[in-house]
């Protein structure tokens, strides 16, 4: 296992986005809330992609994971939570 420290943002997501693309994965999940924002912004491989949690809120509210993730990288290929809120 290789431990790698970042002094910034930047080279991490750089850094990241190089590794998973050489990778060449098939299919990618995708974790919520703000911390992957940046990562994700920078993100565009053809893969499909899973989204692997969900806060209980519509998927057009501000807190939506569903609605980060379809705004970052706006996969083509992506299946997500379907929560029906009455």
């Amino acid at each position: 296992m290789t431990i790698e420290t970042f002094t910034d943002e930047k080279t991490f997501i750089t850094k990241t986005i190089d590794y998973i693309t050489s990778l060449s994965p098939n299919t990618i999940a995708l974790s919520g809330g703000s911390t992957p924002r940046p990562l994700y912004q920078n993100l565009k491989l053809e893969a499909t992609y899973y989204q692997v949690d969900e806060r209980v809120v519509s998927p057009d509210n501000e807190n939506s994971n569903q609605r980060m993730i379809r705004e970052t990288i706006n996969p083509h290929d992506f299946h997500h939570f379907d929560l029906t809120l009455s």
